[in-house]
């Protein structure tokens, strides 16, 4: 599960830049010579608008902060999707834009719940299952109304001794593509098996995959029991959990040989492809996370045909140790993409530190801008150093779209283990 369920009360210790220089280089058509491929990024100004005359300030522009440590940032209200249990409610959102229709907006996130299984011996317990919810805004983002279950937990066999149990899915990640009027959504989601055990007992290592899926469709809607590619490490059971590409196979030798699992992915679309990141968690030597070592890749396909025979190609580490010391933070998590108003693609990190009540602490999320995707490439701003277009402290896990009102959404943790919830931070890079 994304690290939002972890607490996040401290304050960041780096100083931000005062913005980029790098100019903005935005979506570029499909191949096809059809529509813009990300719809996110906002419409140019008109010539003759305030908005449009070029201002001292617009070369440098300043990163916006806000803290909403202590519950300070309002929620974000989901109608009509009670949460599974007190206080634990919602993860790991993502929102995107639709593409044809004005002022909607779709948010995918985290249900958590509790499913009761038995056991072989007869005997019964609870485990804390996760399912992909789908909510829908009519009114630019201001509040969404609950949709249906996209990709729910799944009563499943563990293929190790035939105990019932369940298979989760969460951290989710939409983006979708127009045509001609036609519209094509793409969607990721981890899916794992629950080990036969009371609580939330992932089988990280033999059954944790990422699936990524398409559908011709007018809502992400489609994306419920289409075909998918589901990628995973070596160790993973691939006949088991039906693995079509083993990232093994697919990067440089060595590469992801310390990879334990990869956790948080999400996508992007730009240039004719379909890219992936994920982190890459390490094993330290006593146990735990070895930060030094944690980063982020980045995978891309064409994503042409039927989904199982999408090829994947190695592009290169998004994110890494150094990068998050820059930040203030031990790694780099949760990573989403979304442009900037002024056009400039971002990606939303969110800097940690060992430590806390699970043993990692989120410090936030910040949102950097980039000159580049393939390869990886940040924007610098006036100080040299990263281009941060907004920072968001006591907030984790984050999610942007710049056509929604309510900026920068986030998962706030209420420091008791178990109390989450979506809250809205304003932030409008």
């Amino acid at each position: 599960m994304r690290s939002a369920l972890l607490l996040m009360s401290i304050p960041w210790a780096f100083a931000s830049g005062c913005g980029g220089t790098a100019s903005p280089t935005g979506p570029t058509s499909p191949p096809d010579g059809g529509a813009v491929a990300d719809h996110r990024v906002p419409p140019a100004p008109e010539a003759g608008t305030d908005s449009a005359k070029p201002s001292p300030e617009a070369a440098c522009p300043a990163s916006i902060h806000v803290g909403c440590d202590g519950g300070a940032c309002p929620a974000l209200m989901l109608e009509n999707d009670p949460p599974g249990a007190p206080h634990l409610q919602y993860a790991d959102p993502t929102i995107y834009h639709d593409p044809v229709v004005a002022n909607r907006h779709w948010l995918a996130y985290s249900h958590l719940d509790s499913q009761s299984i038995t056991l072989p011996d007869g005997g019964t317990v609870n485990e804390a299952t996760v399912s992909t919810h789908l909510a829908r805004s009519d009114n630019g983002g201001a509040s969404f109304d609950y949709v249906a279950p996209l990709w729910p937990a799944q009563k499943t066999t563990d293929p190790n001794g035939g105990a019932t149990t369940y298979r989760s899915s969460e951290v989710a990640s939409l983006v979708a593509v127009e045509n001609g009027g036609q519209v094509t959504w793409y969607g990721e989601h981890l899916r794992y098996m629950l080990l036969p055990e009371a609580g939330y007992n992932p089988d990280f290592k033999g059954s944790w995959v990422i699936a990524v899926g398409s559908a011709v469709s007018s809502t992400p809607t489609g994306l419920a029991g289409v075909e998918e590619s589901v990628l995973g490490r070596s160790t993973v059971d691939a006949s088991a959990w039906g693995v079509t590409t083993v990232l093994d196979d697919v990067s440089p030798a060595g590469a992801v040989s310390d990879c334990y699992f990869f956790n948080n992915p999400a996508i992007t679309f730009q240039n004719g492809k379909l890219y992936l990141a994920a982190e890459c968690w390490v094993a330290g030597m006593g146990g735990g996370q070895d930060v030094t070592k944690a980063r982020i890749l980045l995978y891309s396909t064409t994503a042409m045909g039927p989904a199982h025979a999408w090829t994947w190609q190695y592009v290169g580490v998004l994110a890494d140790h150094a990068m998050a010391q820059e930040l203030g933070g031990q790694t780099l998590d949760v990573p989403d993409f979304s442009y900037a108003l002024d056009g400039t693609p971002l990606v939303i990190l969110s800097p940690t530190m060992l430590g806390g009540l699970t043993g990692q602490t989120e410090l936030g999320c910040v949102a950097l801008a980039m000159s580049s995707l393939d390869p990886p490439t940040y924007a610098k701003g006036c100080d040299g150093g990263l281009d941060i277009r907004a920072v968001a402290r006591g907030v984790g896990a984050c999610t942007h779209d710049p056509t929604s009102v309510r900026g920068i959404i986030g998962v706030y943790h209420g420091g008791t283990g178990d109390d989450l919830s979506l809250i809205t931070t304003g932030l409008r890079p």
